[in-house]
């Protein structure tokens, strides 16, 4: 069973880098969890779902596919912050009421169904990020409201477990390893077999790196339906897409060693290269056109865009 009786006097198992999520026990049945904002730098694989299988050196199919995979960075701002105290009765009050809601409901039901004796709260969202501008918000919000109840209620769950019971990490899991771990975040990829990929690096962020956010919050970017129909095709088309193939070495042989040698400039740029070559698979849909063409003036000035959108980013040291 992934939940289990919570010790706010254990140690941490793992380390925490900025973005990661914490928790404040103000007194019996009340917690108060916040947490940061998630940017996603690009794909590192996007390969058809009808090719199970990589050639190897010999040109055989041998290779087993991994899907998606990607990297991104935890920021602390703009956050979450999310307080749930025993009650009576269950009350919503604050930001993306019906989100969070529908999010309570999936926990009651998970609860019930497991035979976990989940007691009533009064939730109340103090702060949130925009929703639908490539900040992770819907992952952030609705893990930081289950784990807000769940620790109210004296249990705690593995992000892992918790996240799936709100539709979250099915293609992404940088918003579920970020929550825990903060910093920068690099994710596996999935096969058939994967609830989850697999969390493949975490590296604390340079502390006197700025990053910088600029996007409207009134011009939300593509999600929901859209976004699902979008991956669809993507995912349905006859041929692999090679533009990505280098998003690996980008991440691997460059942002990485950049980040641990503060290489500044080629940060900026593997990160810009990864983008573009996932804004240019995503070219056919609404949202991602700014991305997709090398040497636009909409992105000359950012390394790139996260995710839909429209929120861009650039790194500037302090």
């Amino acid at each position: 069973m992934p939940i289990h009786q919570f010790d706010p006097l254990a140690p941490a198992i793992f380390p925490r880098y900025s973005g990661a999520s914490d928790f404040q026990r103000i007194s019996q049945g009340i917690v108060r969890v916040t947490t940061g904002s998630r940017l996603h730098f690009g794909f590192l694989n996007l390969t058809p779902n009808n090719i199970p299988f990589w050639d190897d050196l010999n040109g055989n199919p041998t290779l087993p596919v991994r899907r998606f995979g990607g990297i991104g960075l935890m920021i602390p701002n703009p956050g979450i912050s999310v307080l749930a105290e025993v009650s009576n009765s269950w009350s919503y009050q604050g930001g993306h009421v019906q989100r969070v809601e529908e999010c309570a409901l999936k926990l009651q039901a998970y609860c019930e169904k497991n035979n976990i004796p989940l007691k009533p709260c009064k939730v109340i969202v103090e702060k949130s990020a925009p929703h639908h501008v490539g900040l992770g918000t819907g992952t952030q919000l609705a893990l930081a409201l289950g784990k807000s109840l769940l620790l109210a209620n004296g249990f705690d769950m593995p992000t892992k477990e918790l996240g799936p019971i709100f539709g979250r990490g099915n293609r992404s899991a940088i918003g579920l390893y970020g929550f825990d771990h903060g910093g920068l975040i690099v994710e596996g990829g999935k096969t058939k077999e994967d609830k989850i990929s697999p969390l493949i690096s975490n590296l604390p962020w340079p502390s006197d790196w700025q990053i910088e956010l600029h996007y409207d919050s009134e011009k939300p970017g593509v999600h929901g339906v859209e976004e699902v129909n979008a991956f669809k095709e993507i995912m349905n088309a006859p041929k692999d897409n090679e533009l990505l193939s280098a998003n690996s070495r980008n991440a691997l042989l460059g942002i990485l060693p950049a980040i641990v040698s503060k290489d500044l400039e080629a940060v900026r740029k593997y990160i810009f290269d990864m983008n573009m070559r996932t804004g240019r698979v995503f070219e056919p849909f609404e949202g991602k056109e700014e991305t997709a063409k090398s040497g636009s003036k909409e992105l000359v000035d950012f390394c790139g865009q996260s995710s839909w959108g429209p929120v861009k980013f650039q790194i500037r040291k302090s």
